[in-house]
């Protein structure tokens, strides 16, 4: 099948204001941040090396650029980069109808916030993730692979996500404690990951990687369908059930996630594989790090502190 080439639309151009602090908008304005958009495409091959840099911020912290030709439908990701700060809110937009030939204008601003703990040396600054992954590492929820380091392109374990999910319910300052018996049998008492995994069962987040007995797989590689699972459920709860599947991607046809997949996508909580000519979804590939970070972000988002 040839590729279909879409017909783009009319230009989108953005304006908006950095402001430095507080919640109300009335803060000083920041220099110099760069605003930057992605596609959904260009944000699953990589973001950082595939963005666009459409704006600067003046002195008085207002920018104003063209995110070029768009077309209703399309995902645009917008984000602000600067070496000292880190950025709330984050803007996910889904671009809407509108009429031909028309300019559609759109108004995004950013609050701005120091940088308190210091940064990762493999983070850079105009990386697509950098947003979600300083928001979720500010918060407390994350923190590196080792010394400076985020390893944000590395592949993530089911027991590196049970962390996040259950700090997200039951708080940042949260010490789980070792079980006297764990539940799972292949977490073994006195390893780091056993104490997450039964708090994982405990708040209902997980039934285990298995049907046969009760198992967690703290070492395995979480999949983009996994995610989809513990990302909706970090946004609605753990008794959350997605709507039946209407056959959205191509490649999830008998997938048992299916339904969880299509309901993260809407919910902008699902990076796709490949967008055209079909989707696909890709279910049992593993997540990277800064890809968990986005998701882990966008479904707390209104709950971080």
């Amino acid at each position: 099948m040839p590729a279909i080439t879409p017909t783009p639309g009319p230009e989108m151009m953005i304006e908006g204001q950095v402001w430095l602090g507080n919640q109300d908008g009335s803060g000083a304005g920041v220099e110099g941040v760069r605003i930057y958009r992605s596609s959904l495409r260009e944000l699953s091959e990589g973001g950082q090396e595939h963005g666009k840099l459409v704006a600067v911020t003046d002195a008085s912290g207002y920018y104003q650029g063209s995110l070029g030709a768009v077309r209703p439908g399309d995902r645009i990701w917008i984000w602000a980069a600067h070496s000292d700060y880190q950025f709330k809110p984050r803007f996910h937009h889904i671009i809407g109808a509108w009429e031909p030939d028309s300019v559609v204008a759109r108004t995004y601003d950013f609050l701005a916030f120091p940088k308190i703990r210091p940064w990762f040396t493999d983070v850079p600054e105009d990386s697509w993730a950098a947003p979600f992954i300083a928001e979720m590492y500010e918060a407390g929820f994350v923190d590196g692979c080792g010394g400076t380091s985020f390893c944000r392109k590395d592949d993530l374990t089911r027991a590196e996500n049970a962390v996040v999910n259950v700090r997200a319910i039951e708080g940042v300052g949260h010490r789980p404690v070792d079980p006297d018996t764990p539940y799972f049998v292949d977490t073994l008492p006195g390893n780091w990951s056993t104490k997450w995994a039964q708090d994982m069962h405990r708040l209902g987040l997980t039934a285990g990687c298995s049907d046969d007995g009760p198992r967690f797989c703290p070492d395995m590689k979480l999949t983009n369908a996994q995610l989809a699972v513990f990302g909706l459920r970090l946004k609605y709860g753990s008794a959350y059930r997605p709507p039946t599947a209407t056959g959205l991607f191509s490649d999830l046809a008998g997938h048992w996630a299916k339904g969880w997949v299509e309901a993260a996508y809407s919910e902008g909580l699902y990076i796709p594989c490949r967008l055209e000519p079909t989707l696909l979804a890709c279910p049992d590939a593993p997540v990277d790090r800064q890809t968990a970070a986005y998701v882990w972000a966008s479904a707390l988002e209104g709950k971080i502190p």
